[in-house]
C-alpha cells in the first residue's frame, strides 16, 4: 500500500509540475505515510520544492507530534495552513484556544520560518456556532500573535 501511495504521490506531482502548480500533502492521524517523519521521508524520496506539506494544527496535536516546532523542522515546505485546536486526545477541529496547543510559540515558529500564506481557521462546530467559534479563534489568534 505505501509503494503504490508513493507512485501516485510521484504521479501527481508530475501532473502538477507540467501546470506549474504544487501539491500539498496534509496528512490525517494514522495516515499511511505516517506522520512529519514519514512526510520527510517522502519528500526526500522526490526532492523536489513543488512538493509541500499543509500545516493542520489539529491533525498534528492529535497525532502526538510536537505542533509548536514543526515549522521549524518542515521550513519551506508549509504550503499552507489549517488551524484549529485539540486537546491531542481526539481528531477534533475546535477553535483556536480551546484546547492544548500553545499558539504563541507555534505563532512565532511558523514566522521564524519566514512562512507567508495565508492562515486559514479550520472549525468543526455546529451552524449555529459558527460565527462565535470563528470569531473567538481569531481574537485569540490576535491575542497571541
Amino acid at each position: 500500500v505505501y509503494d503504490t501511495l508513493v507512485e501516485h504521490i510521484y504521479q501527481v506531482l508530475k501532473l502538477a509540475k507540467e501546470r506549474s502548480i504544487r501539491i500539498a500533502l496534509e496528512l490525517q492521524p494514522g495516515a499511511c505515510i505516517g506522520g512529519i517523519e514519514g512526510f520527510l521521508h517522502v519528500w526526500n524520496l522526490f526532492r523536489d520544492v513543488s512538493l509541500g506539506y499543509n500545516f493542520d494544527t489539529g491533525h498534528l496535536n492529535a497525532s502526538k507530534e510536537p505542533v509548536e516546532i514543526i515549522p521549524l523542522i518542515l521550513g519551506d515546505r508549509i504550503f499552507g495552513t489549517h488551524l484549529c485546536d485539540n486537546h491531542g486526545n481526539e481528531n477534533l477541529s475546535l477553535a483556536p484556544g480551546d484546547g492544548s496547543i500553545n499558539w504563541g510559540k507555534l505563532l512565532e515558529s511558523l514566522s521564524e520560518t519566514g512562512y507567508r500564506g495565508s492562515y486559514d481557521l479550520e472549525i468543526l462546530c455546529p451552524p449555529g456556532e459558527v460565527e462565535a467559534a470563528y470569531a473567538r479563534g481569531l481574537k485569540y489568534l490576535h491575542e497571541k500573535f
